[in-house]
């Protein structure tokens, strides 16, 4: 049952974007991508096209309802596109899900379930596990040095249904360290949390980024997380509208278009 409660989590220009997207070295790549809900009158994610390199830290921005979420979980393999294409490490979404980690909002997951801080961390090891073998000591170790790296080790045993909203947050990204992937998807991790666990978080993500891991991260609030990246995307309605590199001014650097005819070529 605790399997099945989160199994979900785990699931979880220039010439050279086409060269890239053949020879694999994007972790990933969103080509014309189209996204759209059964009954919908437009789709929410419309003709997107972007990548992400190895080892790069890119926020994805935008107001609500503009695809943010849509796009995290298509990447996770969630959701399928109706149109266009995303690979993730050269497949198709969703065949990675040792090598992609997905942390989504922390409103979705059912807290009162009756499990522990160090429980819910452990089945980021699941994806690792498989349905056969039981933890092992590494396992439950890579367990507490996650909750000691985010300072809630004192939760361990602590009911999920009593943790704060931080804290909750900060035990969701430990479960995430645990995983141990190579592409890291979270939806908003700094909504509604303390000031103390912004900081927490962001030195977190930073850590992810010197390991050489990447990560898409989407946030609303973009300028608590833009200095610490190297790349923001903004979407409205769906389609990308900016691709802004740190540095550079805001405004000024529109990738929706400039993208288009070198995605097509490593869809070819």
């Amino acid at each position: 049952m605790k399997r099945s409660l989160f199994r979900r989590l785990g699931r979880l220009g220039d010439g050279r974007w086409a060269q890239k997207g053949r020879s694999g070295r994007f972790v990933l790549e969103a080509d014309h991508l189209v996204v759209r809900y059964s009954g919908a009158s437009r789709p929410a994610i419309d003709e997107v096209t972007f990548a992400v390199e190895p080892g790069e830290c890119v926020v994805l921005t935008g107001d609500n309802g503009s695809g943010k979420s849509t796009l995290l979980k298509t990447a996770a393999g969630l959701l399928e596109p109706q149109g266009g294409a995303i690979r993730v490490f050269g497949s198709a979404a969703g065949r990675h899900p040792a090598r992609v980690s997905y942390l989504p909002q922390r409103s979705e997951l059912a807290w009162r379930f009756p499990i522990d801080v160090h429980e819910l961390v452990l089945t980021g090891r699941f994806v690792h596990l498989g349905w056969v073998r039981r933890p092992g000591r590494e396992d439950h170790r890579l367990v507490e040095q996650a909750l000691d790296r985010l300072g809630i080790r004192t939760l361990a045993r602590l009911q999920i249904g009593e943790l704060s909203g931080g804290q909750q947050q900060r035990v969701l990204l430990a479960r995430t360290l645990v995983h141990d992937a190579d592409l890291i998807l979270l939806d908003e991790p700094l909504n509604g949390v303390d000031a103390e666990t912004v900081e927490v978080i962001r030195d977190v993500l930073d850590g992810m980024v010197r390991e050489g891991r990447s990560l898409l991260v989407a946030s609303h609030d973009h300028d608590r997380l833009r200095p610490r990246s190297d790349r923001m995307i903004r979407l409205r309605s769906g389609r990308l509208v900016e691709d802004i590199q740190r540095g550079t001014v805001p405004g000024r650097g529109v990738a929706s278009l400039a993208g288009r005819t070198r995605a097509r070529e490593f869809v070819a």
